[in-house]
């Protein structure tokens, strides 16, 4: 298992503070899933397990997150984390 660090700055980021609390753990999950490039293909069963959200919350983060350009979603179930850096 890696080490990822966030932050603390992310929290006072205006566009984080307007996300919903589902969009700010799936953002914080995705940020800190071990992979270094920013692209993932997690289904979103998968993702609900881990965070423990349900589909409709999941898919509302999503939305949230794509209508702040913070992330892209494709059909195949990949998700790429725009611009990522660790955080």
């Amino acid at each position: 298992m890696g080490y990822r660090s966030v932050k603390s700055e992310l929290w006072t980021e205006p566009w984080f503070q307007t996300l919903s609390k589902d969009a700010k753990l799936l953002f914080l999950l995705l940020v800190t899933h071990g992979n270094v490039v920013g692209l993932f293909q997690l289904s979103d069963p998968y993702i609900c397990l881990l965070s423990g959200l349900d589909l409709a919350g999941l898919s509302e983060a999503k939305k949230d997150l794509e209508a702040h350009g913070k992330i892209r979603t494709y059909s195949d179930g990949w998700i790429w984390v725009v611009n990522f850096a660790p955080q």
